[in-house]
């Protein structure tokens, strides 16, 4: 059974959520894929869209989509981002639509303590307590600062106050 932390990057806040209401909506979206690429610096293999809906039989047009980045750092650990866009896409290019931006971020660390390694325990928990620690923690800054940085790029390009 491995022994595994999570942190939420974001403590104490749970999420930050923000709402544009203004002509296409949906180009949040391409806003937060170059986010990835330019501050976050992943790979598109680590850019998972685990939802993606998009509703043509209405008007305004429906949208709703989860997406998850996989930041690894080491063998260890991983940070992780989940955004999720909900909103509505008008046909008429003219009318403005809305849409609700949530992102929440997490910081996991798994050690594979299995079968006779169980007697590394005190080791390795000490290990983490003495060296690891301080790195996990230079991890989780540097996590928080690239949804921090994306929330601004958003607002930016959205004016939203």
């Amino acid at each position: 059974m491995p022994w595994r932390l999570v942190d939420n990057v974001l403590a104490p806040r749970e999420e930050i959520v923000l709402n544009y209401s203004g002509p296409n909506p949906f180009s949040v979206y391409y806003v937060l894929r170059r986010c990835f690429d330019v501050i976050v610096k992943v790979q598109s293999k680590d850019v998972f869209e685990d939802l993606f809906k998009w509703d043509i039989t209405s008007d305004p047009r429906t949208f709703f989509v989860k997406l998850r980045v996989r930041k690894s750092y080491d063998s260890f650990t991983k940070g992780f981002i989940f955004i999720e866009l909900d909103g509505e896409q008008p046909s008429d290019p003219t009318k403005n639509g809305n849409v609700s931006i949530r992102i929440r971020s997490t910081l996991e660390t798994e050690w594979k303590i299995d079968g006779f390694k169980r007697i590394l325990f005190p080791l390795v928990y000490l290990y983490h307590l003495s060296f690891y620690n301080k790195q996990r923690r230079r991890y989780l800054d540097e996590l928080k600062s690239f949804v921090y940085r994306m929330e601004e790029e958003i607002r930016n390009n959205f004016n939203i106050k």
